[in-house]
């Protein structure tokens, strides 16, 4: 059996990942239907905030910039 490369593994596990972040989403989205809930403008903000933040910071890691910086101009990894 043949080993499995990086780039296949890399591959197979965003593939699989991201499909559970879309799925996840859409399965958000049903909430938006008024005849079942009832949220507010804010709680919808707050909901797109912390969806934001986190996919922020992983396209961060992405591009090799740190998660955390007390200063705006290193962003970068040294």
């Amino acid at each position: 059996m043949r080993k499995e490369s990086k780039q296949d593994r890399f591959i197979r596990v965003a593939e699989q990942r991201t499909q559970k972040i879309l799925e996840c989403l859409r399965a958000l989205s049903n909430c938006a239907a008024h005849a079942s809930y009832e949220y507010t403008p804010q709680q919808v903000e707050q909901i797109f905030n912390a969806i934001d933040a986190e996919a922020e910071l992983t396209r961060s890691r992405f591009d090799g910039k740190r998660q955390f910086s007390l200063s705006s101009n290193k962003n970068k990894e040294d």
